[in-house]
């Protein structure tokens, strides 16, 4: 019935040879007619190029497919799209192309600020100024400049290209694929508590890269070893390359885990265990009751940073190297040996535990006790009227600001407080060479042989 309706409505309003038409085909004409007319292929919108301050903001038409090219000769900026631009404040037309304006600003260019809508937009800089862009909900393709781009995808499966400079880029949901480029970049990946599906690939290029999982509210695993799709939360089969350098964890327990290469791991909140492996590894674990394993490696080791929020008791282990474990950011005094013995580390009431495989020790701003083992250490104990004993082994020993009371033990040791405090230094026991002490200010001096 209705494809006869369709042949009747046909030969009406395009008859083979011309007749009178009915009253009733008249109006079935009119009616066929207005549906072809109503329903374009793409609605065919415009965008809006302006000047603000140092910057040229383009905000692309929302219901178009958009292709943006920004390019720039002096002090002029050229906003080039497939659909028509129109000029807002600081812009002409381009006599002739409707699709392109000439943005012009008080001084030198300062930056981009590119917004494009709902469809699969592409983003290019050409200009070597810095863009910010927001690609929309669209599957999008966003390509930066020399310059420190923020590159957003949004909705969509993105593909956003940092270039060079150090970009900031996030896909946001969707299987984007993140290119940092040359310089030191900052990939985010999607968080959340929501489950995901999402198959995010990151590369970092060139520079110390970073790939962030901050947002993330429910337990992450990752490693920048190149392996397809076992990073993540649990379902988002992510990959990150093996050119990112730094890993970054959300706020639940995450386990972060480094390459053969130098890494810099960061668990954030939550029971995180982060493993070093090879590499001279940097290991964060911030809030939580942290595991850090530097493997192979001469690794630093920071487990709590008060500033941030309630302490918890942290394992930190070096493995083999010359490892450090690092309380610089405590203003209350800590007390730390490299015993291995569990729970008798860190601030009064922490219970970290600083393991037999760690060398040395960076202290706090407080009073400190801190003591070594029969490795050869190195303490630094910072600020405060701080107490240190070096134990067996050739040890460095440093006391810097305050009255400190330095003790080498047996070994050849060296001995300093470099600063104008009375000090006590004694060297104890020596081997061979004898103990050093570097004398500065009213200082007390006892068992130092050179």
């Amino acid at each position: 019935m209705i494809d006869s309706l369709v042949t009747d409505l046909v030969s009406t309003c395009f008859p083979v040879r011309m007749r009178p038409s009915t009253g009733i085909g008249t109006v079935l004409c009119a009616v066929l007619g207005a549906l072809f007319v109503a329903a374009p292929a793409e609605a065919t919108g415009s965008g809006t190029a302006r000047v603000s301050g140092a910057d040229v903001v383009y905000t692309a038409a929302k219901d178009a497919r958009n292709r943006v090219v920004v390019t720039r000769s002096g002090g002029t900026v050229t906003v080039d799209d497939r659909v028509p631009v129109r000029a807002g404040a600081g812009c002409t037309a381009v006599r002739g192309d409707r699709t392109r304006v000439i943005c012009r600003t008080a001084a030198t260019p300062g930056g981009l600020r590119v917004v494009t809508g709902d469809r699969a937009d592409s983003i290019v800089n050409r200009s070597g100024l810095p863009l910010t862009a927001d690609g929309g909900t669209g599957s999008d393709t966003i390509i930066g400049g020399p310059e420190a781009d923020t590159l957003r995808g949004g909705g969509g499966r993105d593909r956003l290209h940092g270039a060079g400079g150090d970009d900031q880029l996030d896909g946001g949901p969707g299987d984007d694929r993140l290119l940092g480029g040359a310089g030191d970049d900052w990939l985010r990946a999607p968080g959340g508590r929501v489950a995901s599906t999402d198959r995010d690939v990151l590369w970092g290029g060139p520079g110390i890269d970073v790939a962030d999982y901050t947002s993330a509210a429910t337990p992450v695993t990752a490693d920048a070893d190149g392996v397809t799709g076992d990073d993540g939360r649990r379902g988002e089969r992510d990959t990150l390359k093996n050119d990112i350098e730094a890993l970054i964890g959300g706020s639940a327990g995450d386990r972060l885990s480094g390459t053969s290469r130098q890494d810099f791991l960061r668990g954030g909140p939550g029971n995180d265990t982060l493993l070093g492996y090879g590499g001279g590894d940097h290991l964060v674990g911030e809030l939580g009751a942290d595991l850090l394993d530097g493997g192979s490696g001469d690794d630093s080791l920071r487990g709590d940073d008060p500033g941030l929020g309630a302490l918890s008791a942290d394992v930190m282990r070096g493995g083999p190297g010359t490892d450090f474990v690092v309380y610089a950011t405590y203003v209350t005094p800590v007390v730390v040996d490299l015993d291995g013995q569990p729970g008798d580390d860190g601030q009064a009431g922490e219970r970290d535990t600083v393991g037999a495989d760690v060398e040395n020790i960076s202290g706090g701003q407080a009073g400190d006790r801190l003591t070594g083992n029969a490795s050869a250490n190195r303490i630094d104990a910072g600020p405060g009227d701080d107490v240190i004993h070096g134990g067996a082994g050739n040890d460095v020993l440093i006391g810097l600001d305050g009255r400190d009371s330095i003790h080498g033990e047996a070994g050849d040791d060296e001995i300093g407080d470099y600063d104008v405090d009375a000090d006590l230094l004694d060297g104890g026991d020596h081997v061979t060479l004898g103990d050093r002490c570097v004398i500065s200010g009213d200082d007390t001096i006892i068992s130092c042989e050179r």
